[in-house]
């Protein structure tokens, strides 16, 4: 889970665009 509270904060920090966040949580979910 830290994985999701790192993508989250770059996602904050306007890093990721939303998109991409959803993207990388569903991987690292496996979904």
């Amino acid at each position: 889970m830290a994985q999701l509270e790192q993508l989250s904060t770059m996602q904050a920090a306007g890093l990721l665009t939303t998109e991409q966040f959803e993207a990388a949580k569903n991987k690292l979910l496996g979904l």
